[in-house]
């Protein structure tokens, strides 16, 4: 994607965390959806969309500037929370499409498989690990990312009383595809999704996330965070 030119997505997804044997709607889900606005000259972007959870919609806002995130969970006039984007609850909140080009090139640098298919006006890379543990992360790039994903409700089970080491932690599949433009070799599509289950008092705990981008057209304007945010 050229850097000095802005892309615009349409992004969807969804979460959940369930329990082996627990009868049918107990657990915890989540689905989103947001229309992203993403520059490359300078880096910058701004997401604005819906948390749907327990029935209820909330709105979300999101700007991601110079390594900082800014994030507002509701209606204007919410306070916002700041923090750098190496921060697990900030960085889960931010769902830029372009870092997938970046994630696929890190894959390729670190061997991982990857499979492509060319078919008509699209290039598919699609790289698939049908088993893991979390503690394969520091040897797996892309089980580095799911754990990224997966680390904000971790630390909340962990709060919770949940005690399982790492090596007990199963990545239960992994899949992510990017979807190019045969001749451009921009983004057209990009998709993920994993799970992880967690062993507590003699039951699993299952996390599953899954999360898809379309770009829909070009971003000319400007991202510029509000001054109610700094």
């Amino acid at each position: 994607m050229d850097a000095e030119t802005g892309w615009t997505f349409a992004v969807t997804g969804k979460e959940s965390l369930k329990q082996s044997g627990a009868p049918e709607g107990q657990g915890s889900a989540a689905s989103y959806s947001a229309t992203v606005d993403r520059t490359g000259s300078p880096e910058a972007l701004h997401q604005s969309g819906t948390v749907l959870s327990k029935g209820r919609r909330k709105a979300e806002e999101v700007f991601a500037v110079d390594g900082t995130g800014y994030v507002r969970k509701g209606a204007p006039g919410t306070p916002w929370t700041k923090g750098p984007l190496t921060d697990p609850e900030i960085a889960a909140k931010v769902e830029d499409p372009m870092a997938a080009l970046a994630s696929f090139i890190t894959y390729i640098e670190r061997d991982e498989r990857i499979e492509v298919t060319r078919a008509g006006r699209e290039i598919k890379l699609q790289i698939r690990i049908p088993a893991g543990q979390l503690a394969d992360r520091s040897e797996r790039p892309a089980i580095a990312k799911a754990v990224q994903e997966f680390r904000p409700t971790l630390d909340k089970l962990r709060k919770a009383g949940v005690t399982a080491g790492e090596e007990r932690i199963v990545l239960a599949g992994f899949e992510e595809t990017l979807i190019l433009d045969a001749h451009t070799y921009r983004m057209t599509s990009y998709r993920s999704s994993f799970g992880f289950t967690v062993p507590h008092e003699g039951r699993q705990l299952r996390y599953e996330q899954e999360l898809r981008a379309d770009t829909r057209r070009t971003f000319t304007g400007r991202i510029e965070v509000p001054d109610a945010a700094r």
